[in-house]
């Protein structure tokens, strides 16, 4: 009678031993399920964020593109060759703001060269990649670099300006000489304006972005 009470109560020790395990091996399964369902919806949210960045920064340079295009439907008089409104730059300011240097030259090196190809071959490339180029760097530097210290319009006047800088560098080892930056003080005085214009332009375009959840 012992014997047998002793079997029965080591059945149902054995039992709950069981269940215990049952129950762990339950436990661990839903952690490695929460585990896998975390992992898999954190990879689905940078995948998104990814696809929305990439989205975002083909916009901008479609964007470029156009007013680069209506930018050459617009013939402004001047004594000098290649003064322009600079219509671009408003996007290269808003990438700047929002996105990092490497996405603010891939939008310059994207915009210039189908640009080029759009609207005059690529011999003007390196005038127009050269001079976004050098404006997007100093651009970016004044903006991210410098503790806010310059207002976008300081920015973008900067930019103006040395978008021709660099313009004219291309033309001098082009035709060998310096003679090109003799129109030098011209092209300041339209930085200056234009980048004014643009600042304006760009300024009330990012207060107004800044208010959507477009680059939350």
């Amino acid at each position: 009678m012992t014997v047998g009470l002793s079997n029965q109560k080591s059945e149902v020790r054995s039992q709950k031993s069981e269940v215990r395990s049952r129950k762990s091996e339950t436990r661990g399964w839903r952690i490695e399920t929460r585990s896998w369902r975390s992992e898999t919806g954190d990879r689905k949210g940078l995948f998104m964020k990814q696809t929305k960045h990439l989205v975002l920064l083909a916009l901008f340079v479609s964007q470029a593109l156009i007013l680069s295009i209506i930018e050459s439907w617009i013939a402004i008089p001047s004594p000098v060759p290649g003064v322009k409104l600079g219509l671009a730059n408003i996007i290269t300011l808003v990438t700047i703001v929002f996105f990092s240097l490497r996405d603010v030259l891939g939008v310059v090196t994207v915009r210039t060269l189908l640009g080029s190809l759009l609207g005059g071959g690529l011999v003007l490339f390196p005038f127009s990649f050269a001079g976004g180029l050098l404006s997007g760097i100093v651009m970016y530097i004044l903006y991210k670099k410098t503790g806010k210290s310059f207002s976008l319009l300081g920015i973008s006047i900067a930019g103006a300006i040395t978008h021709n800088l660099g313009q004219l560098a291309v033309a001098a080892v082009m035709t060998g000489g310096f003679a090109v930056f003799g129109y030098l003080p011209v092209l300041m005085v339209s930085g200056i304006v234009m980048g004014c214009f643009i600042g304006l332009v760009t300024n009330l375009l990012i207060n107004a972005l800044k208010k959507t959840r477009m680059f939350v």
